[in-house]
């Protein structure tokens, strides 16, 4: 029997006084950890020192490797298959936690990594993160004087890191600047409406640029279109749907924002290379074991 939707986990509080903020090792009998797919409410970063396997997010397998981290944001599906139990930390926040001053907005990197969330790092440049990554820990586990104060700013510091290293790993920084904006700010507006809508024209009316701009901006920023966004968010919750509820393709046709269930098909096809149906007994033999 399959469930109807994936689990979706809200911040683990410890207490009603605790800050948005979770720092812990990786403990595999937590739900996260679990071979089942989930969701959050909340951003994520998994820092591994050690294991072997996949580690599944939104469909798409990452391998499993020492010095790697993992950045996830609310909403994104996950689940981790393995061969050897990964051991590392695990750091989970709300937005909020983050927003000391307008300045520096450090979850746009969580809408800047649609092509990889994943980042191998160098022996250098794992070293500096696991510098930082232990001192959060340290922070967060013995509430010291200012610990709130020194865990808002070891984040910030950790992102701030992560987004020198992502993608460029031999230069100082990446600057954000207007085009990194924009491709955040409609990359949270596509996570918002994409089910019912699917064309750029009304994202640009959003954001008050025009498609043709906006579509450049969004190519600079993340290597591919505006409309690819679009279409790839889409097809994302296809296939959750298709893989982990009862519903019907043309259920999910409508609840996508679908008129048409044969255009649907032809679109799911186009973008993913399988039919819905497909996709779905695909994904099920697979991954017969972990959906139960």
């Amino acid at each position: 029997m399959y469930p109807g939707d994936i689990p979706l986990h809200d911040f683990p509080y410890r207490h009603d006084l605790d800050p948005p903020i979770m720092i812990k090792r990786l403990n595999p009998d937590e739900p996260w950890m679990k071979p089942a797919p989930d969701r959050h409410t909340f951003y994520a970063l998994f820092w591994i020192t050690e294991g072997e396997g996949f580690h599944h997010i939104d469909y798409t397998g990452y391998a499993i490797r020492p010095q790697t981290l993992y950045l996830m944001r609310p909403g994104q599906s996950h689940f981790f298959e393995v061969n050897e139990q990964p051991r590392g930390i695990s750091i989970f926040f709300l937005e909020e936690f983050l927003y000391l001053n307008n300045q520096f907005k450090p979850t746009e990197l969580f809408y800047l990594i649609d092509r990889c969330p994943t980042l191998y790092l160098r022996p250098a440049q794992a070293k500096i993160l696991q510098q930082i990554i232990e001192q959060l820990l340290s922070e967060y586990k013995n509430e010291r004087f200012g610990y709130l104060d020194a865990l808002q700013h070891l984040t910030q510091l950790l992102l701030i890191y992560v987004r020198r290293f992502y993608n460029q790993p031999n230069t100082d920084f990446i600057e954000p600047t207007a085009t990194t904006y924009l491709s955040s700010q409609f990359q949270r507006l596509v996570d918002q409406h994409f089910l019912t809508t699917h064309h750029l024209q009304s994202y640009s009316n959003m954001l008050g640029v025009t498609p043709g701009y906006l579509s450049e901006q969004i190519k600079m920023a993340t290597g591919v279109s505006g409309s690819h966004v679009i279409r790839r968010r889409i097809i994302i919750e296809a296939k959750r749907l298709l893989a982990h509820s009862e519903l019907t393709v043309s259920e999910i046709c409508t609840h996508i924002g679908f008129k048409d269930s044969s255009y649907f098909a032809r679109f799911f096809r186009r973008e993913s290379g399988q039919s819905p149906l497909d996709f779905r007994r695909s994904y099920r033999e697979k991954y017969r074991n972990i959906l139960g």
